[in-house]
């Protein structure tokens, strides 16, 4: 009778664990959704994140020194601040996620 119990919460917490990893790029979130899918059920998890909106997620370039670490979103031959050192270094191009 215990194992049976036993496979259940697990079961259960596995559910809402996997319903919050699909809203984790959604509004509510993965937080939110697996605390509603275990305080109320999995099922009203589910509900509330296929009802929330996806969030937007914006792409921006950034340029970044590897020699001083500044980063700067227009594009630059080389780095203006190692430059005034007297040191020629290429910026490396990195693209960011925003929301």
């Amino acid at each position: 009778m215990g194992a049976e119990i036993y496979l259940i919460g697990i079961g259960y917490i596995v559910a809402a664990f996997t319903i919050a990893f699909y809203a984790r790029n959604k509004k509510i979130g993965f937080v939110r959704t697996f605390l509603f899918s275990i305080i109320l059920t999995p099922i009203v998890g589910g509900i509330l994140s296929a009802s929330s909106a996806k969030n937007i997620i914006y792409h921006v370039k950034q340029y970044k020194c590897p020699e001083c670490g500044y980063s700067f979103t227009e594009r630059h031959p080389k780095c203006p601040f190692c430059a005034k050192d007297g040191k020629i270094i290429r910026l490396e191009e990195r693209i960011r996620e925003m929301t």
